[in-house]
């Protein structure tokens, strides 16, 4: 490895999107990917392993999600630059920004967005800002009745409409059943809603997961 090469991981669930990617990416001539991670359990012990110069994530992923490994990441390094890569809609870009990744696209923006981000990045313009690398400028005029949920409300949030039950997800986030019931409730008022149905049409009406017939509790959709 040469001390000009920008190192990288990538970390999605699905090989032939990383294998997409990763071409993508290696055509540049100092950019190399160092590691793979199929999900977010592995990514943060991936990144420990390899410290990758720049960490490339989805966040829909099964087991733990994204978002919990994002964090895991920056536990264990607050510097850890992390560039968001989904499907998942504009909305979404605010949230995962307030976690602490640099920059988020979306899969269908030009593969000169992602280049794009690696530069940015790694040329330190970010003058103690999260990066602006986003496919649509509005992102951040459009009303988000998430944005009242607390950091901590909004997880609950995403990991309820990755269909996880309270004791999934207060295993995965170390808290107890009662705690995310709780949680759970507080959502609710917030959002003035009553059931799994009104949060799944907020959540789809917003873009926060993406709408499929098979499967309406489908991919949560991130930006920056």
């Amino acid at each position: 490895m040469n001390a000009n090469e920008i190192t990288l991981q990538l970390v999605d669930d699905h090989e032939l999107i990383r294998r997409g990617f990763k071409s993508i990416i290696e055509a540049i001539s100092n950019y190399k990917v160092v590691v793979e991670s199929a999900s977010a359990e592995e990514a943060w012990r991936d990144y420990l392993k390899f410290k990758p110069d720049i960490v490339i994530t989805d966040i829909s992923m099964p087991g733990i999600g994204g978002i919990e490994g994002i964090k895991r990441i920056l536990s264990r390094d607050k510097d850890a630059k992390i560039i968001v890569l989904t499907m998942h809609g504009k909305e979404m870009g605010k949230h995962v920004i307030k976690l602490g990744v640099k920059a988020y696209i979306n899969k269908s923006d030009p593969p000169t967005m992602i280049l794009k981000a690696i530069q940015t990045i790694m040329n330190k313009n970010l003058n103690g800002r999260p990066t602006s690398v986003v496919s649509k400028p509005d992102a951040t005029d459009i009303f988000d009745p998430f944005e009242s949920l607390t950091k901590r409300e909004f997880e609950v949030a995403m990991l309820i409409l990755s269909e996880k039950t309270n004791n999934r997800i207060a295993d995965i986030l170390g808290l107890s059943p009662k705690t995310i019931h709780v949680h759970k409730r507080q959502i609710f008022q917030k959002l003035n809603i009553s059931s799994m149905v009104g949060l799944t049409y907020l959540a789809i009406t917003h873009h926060m997961i993406e709408f499929n017939p098979c499967n309406a509790l489908s991919q949560p959709t991130f930006q920056v």
